[in-house]
């Protein structure tokens, strides 16, 4: 009996096939991380800009504890607060319209700052309400 080799059926892909996949992967990758890259930007201002408001808003919230009248008619301060783990400074400049500011009403500026960056600025006036 005479026994024939049936030919090799190997199975599996050639080394070209391979490098041509590895080669569109890596374009394909190339194209999507930059857009990765911006979205993870974009997220972390989104984060400081919300943590700013909040930052802000404590000192909003502490100043109103005040009367209008005891507050400074001219000049600012600044106030370190953390939140969330990066540390803002709030400047607040005290009557920056004169005409708004009285006996019993403060115009105020709020500016909240990180690393020099200014990320939220709001202005109110306080008054006495009693």
């Amino acid at each position: 009996m005479i026994s024939r080799k049936q030919p090799s059926r190997q199975r599996g892909f050639t080394l070209m096939e391979t490098v041509v996949a590895l080669a569109i992967t890596g374009i394909a990758l190339g194209l999507v991380t930059p857009a990765f890259i911006l979205n993870a930007k974009s997220n972390t201002l989104s984060e400081q800009k919300s943590q700013a408001l909040e930052a802000t808003q404590r000192v909003i919230d502490t100043t109103r504890l005040n009367s209008p009248s005891m507050l400074p008619s001219t000049g600012s301060t600044t106030q370190d607060i953390t939140v969330g783990g990066r540390t803002f400074t709030i400047r607040t400049n005290y009557c920056v319209t004169a005409s708004l500011c009285s006996a019993v009403t403060r115009h105020l500026k709020f500016t909240a700052l990180l690393r020099g960056k200014q990320l939220y600025e709001t202005e109110t006036v306080f008054t006495q309400l009693r």
